[in-house]
C-alpha cells in the first residue's frame, strides 16, 4: 500500500515546552532575515521551488492586482502566490499527480476526505492521524496542519513532511519565514518528533507558543475513494407523524448521523465555494447579481469575519436513493427557532456564541423583535455585554470619523442581525459597509446566496452524490439547519406546515 500524510494537536504541554526553548533561537534567527516576494528560498523534492511571501515589498499597484497572485501550474490552480496552501497543493501535483480540493482556511486541509488524481480525476482517501494520539508515524509527503491559533490564528497552517528521521521531522513551508535557505539545506524547518511506548503515540511538536498542530493524514495512492462510504439515508428511512408522535417526524439514529454529516459537509463546501469565487472573481461578477461595488467589502469581510456566520439552512429532496441538496440560505435563525421545538436551541445558541469571542459590546439589531429577544438572551447569557439598537438609522456617526456610535455614545463595534443582507442593502446605510463593525451575520454570505453558487459546487464536486439532480419520481423536502457549521435541527416541509424530525430513541427508552 503506497500512502503519504498529512499533520495536525497538542503534546505534552511540558514537553512542548523543553522542545520550543530547544529551537526559539533557530526561529529567532530565521524571523529576523527576510527575502522581497517571489524570492526563490530554496528547492524541495521533485525539483519544487519554495517562495518569499514577504508582501510588504510589494508595489502597492502589484498588490491592488489580484490576477498578479494567481498561481497556476500546466493548467492546475494551485492558489495565491506564495500562501502556505499554494506549496501543499503544489507539492502533491508535481510529486504523486494529485490535488486537494479547494478550501477556504489551511486547517480546513484536515477535515478532506480525498485528493484527485489530475490525469483522470481518481479519487484517493485521506486519513486521519489526530497528533498526540496516533500510532501511525508521519510520513514523507505529510501536510502537516496547524489550528486557527496562535502563531496562525485564523487561518491555521500547512507544512509539508519532506523527511523523518528519529527524533525529528524536516518540513518546507511558505508564508512563515522569508529567509533563503542555507546551501546545505533542503527544508524550511525542522521539528522534534517524540513517541510515547506507553501511549503508542507520536507527537510532532510545536515550537511556537500558543501554536497547535492537529494531527496528519496519510493519502492511500493504492486505494480509491468512494462516496459509498458516507452514511446511507433513505425516504424509506422516514417515520412519519403517528397517534404517538402526531407533530413530528422521526428517524433512526443512523439517519440522523447521516443528516448531520451531509449538513456539516456541505457547509465546508459551500465556505471553499465562497472563497473559489473570491478566487477567480473575474468570472463571476457579471453573473453573480452583486453590484461591482461591493466585491471590495465582500472580499474583506471574508478575510476578516470569515467565522462569523451564525446560523445557515440547507434543503435536500430526500428520495428512495438519498439526499440530493436543492437549496441553501444563511441568516436563517428565525427558520431554525421555529421549526426547532426543541429545548436544545438556547444550550446552542449559548455555545456559538461563546465561540465567536467577541471581546466588544454586541449590538443586536431589533429587525426581527421575537428572534431578537432570543439572540439576546443567549448572548447575553453567554456572558456578553449587549444592547438593543431599534434601527440603523439611530446610529450617530462619530466625531473621529471612525465608526458610529448608539443612541447612548457607545460605539459600534459587533452587530447582528436577522434580516437577509439583500434587504439591509436597500437602505444604503453608510454602517452596513463601515470597516470598523463586526457583522454577525457577515456580508460574505450575500455571495454563499448568490445565483453562481449552486452550478459552481456541482462543477467542482461532479461526482458527489448530494450534489446530483434528484430523480423524476416525487421526493420529500427535508430542511438542516447549521449552527456556527454544525448540524444542529433537520424538519419535514410537509404541505403547509413544517414539523421538526427528530431521532428514535433506543428500544426501551421514550
Amino acid at each position: 500500500m503506497t500512502v503519504f500524510a498529512i499533520c495536525a494537536r497538542r503534546g505534552s504541554r511540558a514537553v512542548r515546552a523543553g522542545w520550543a526553548r530547544m529551537y526559539h533561537r533557530t526561529h529567532s534567527l530565521q524571523s529576523a532575515v527576510t527575502s522581497p516576494f517571489g524570492t526563490l528560498l530554496g528547492i524541495t523534492d521533485g525539483g519544487v521551488h519554495v517562495y518569499s511571501s514577504d508582501y510588504t515589498t510589494l508595489d502597492p499597484e502589484v498588490q491592488a492586482n489580484r490576477a498578479y497572485f494567481q498561481s497556476l501550474l500546466d493548467g492546475v490552480t494551485t492558489g495565491y502566490k506564495w500562501q502556505c496552501v499554494e506549496l501543499g497543493r503544489r507539492y502533491l501535483l508535481v510529486n504523486y499527480g494529485v490535488v486537494f480540493d479547494n478550501i477556504a482556511m489551511a486547517y480546513d486541509i484536515f477535515r478532506l476526505k480525498y485528493v484527485t488524481r489530475v490525469a483522470d480525476g481518481k479519487l484517493h482517501p485521506l486519513h486521519a492521524h489526530p497528533n498526540g494520539t496516533s500510532s501511525t508515524r508521519p510520513t514523507k509527503g505529510s501536510l502537516l496542519i496547524w489550528t486557527p491559533s496562535g502563531e496562525f490564528r485564523q487561518t491555521g497552517h500547512v507544512a509539508v513532511i519532506v523527511d523523518v528521521g528519529s527524533s525529528h521531522i524536516d518540513i518546507v513551508e511558505q508564508n512563515v519565514h522569508n529567509a533563503v535557505w542555507p546551501s546545505t539545506q533542503a527544508y524550511s524547518r525542522r521539528l522534534p518528533l517524540h513517541y510515547d511506548p506507553d501511549m503508542n503515540a507520536y507527537t510532532v511538536a510545536c515550537t511556537y507558543k500558543d501554536g497547535v498542530i492537529l494531527g496528519w493524514m496519510t493519502v492511500d495512492l493504492d486505494d480509491e475513494y468512494k462516496y459509498d462510504d458516507l452514511h446511507p439515508f433513505t425516504a424509506s428511512d422516514l417515520v412519519a407523524p403517528s397517534a404517538d408522535h402526531p407533530k413530528e417526524y422521526r428517524i433512526p439514529p443512523s439517519g440522523a448521523l447521516a443528516l448531520e454529516h451531509a449538513t456539516n459537509q456541505l457547509h465546508h463546501l459551500m465556505l471553499d465555494a465562497t472563497d473559489y469565487v473570491l478566487q477567480h472573481s473575474e468570472r463571476f461578477i457579471g453573473a453573480s447579481g452583486i453590484p461591482d461595488a461591493l466585491w471590495s467589502p465582500i472580499r474583506k469581510s471574508w478575510f476578516e469575519q470569515k467565522p462569523d456566520d451564525l446560523v445557515s439552512q440547507f434543503e435536500f429532496t430526500l428520495t428512495n436513493d438519498g439526499l440530493h441538496w436543492t437549496g441553501f440560505s444563511s441568516n436563517t435563525l428565525p427558520d431554525y427557532v421555529s421549526a426547532s421545538h426543541d429545548s436544545t436551541v438556547e444550550a446552542t445558541l449559548i455555545q456559538a456564541w461563546r465561540a465567536k469571542a467577541i471581546e466588544t459590546p454586541l449590538h443586536l439589531l431589533k429587525d426581527c423583535l421575537a428572534h431578537e429577544e432570543l439572540a439576546l438572551s443567549t448572548a447575553h447569557a453567554a456572558g456578553l455585554e449587549c444592547h438593543s439598537l431599534w434601527s440603523l438609522n439611530d446610529l450617530v456617526p462619530a466625531k473621529d470619523g471612525a465608526g458610529f456610535l448608539d443612541p447612548e455614545g457607545r460605539p459600534v463595534r459587533t452587530l447582528w442581525h436577522a434580516t437577509p443582507w439583500s434587504t439591509l442593502l436597500r437602505h444604503n446605510h453608510p454602517a452596513l459597509l463601515c470597516p470598523s463593525i463586526r457583522w454577525i451575520e457577515p456580508l460574505w454570505t450575500t455571495l454563499s446566496n448568490s445565483a453562481v453558487i449552486a452550478p459552481l459546487l456541482r462543477d467542482l464536486y461532479p461526482h458527489h452524490p448530494m450534489l446530483q439532480a434528484a430523480p423524476s419520481v416525487s421526493g420529500i423536502r427535508l430542511i438542516t439547519w447549521a449552527v456556527k457549521g454544525q448540524f444542529a435541527a433537520a424538519a419535514v416541509q410537509a404541505k403547509a406546515s413544517t414539523l421538526p424530525l427528530n431521532v428514535i430513541p433506543p428500544h426501551g427508552q421514550t
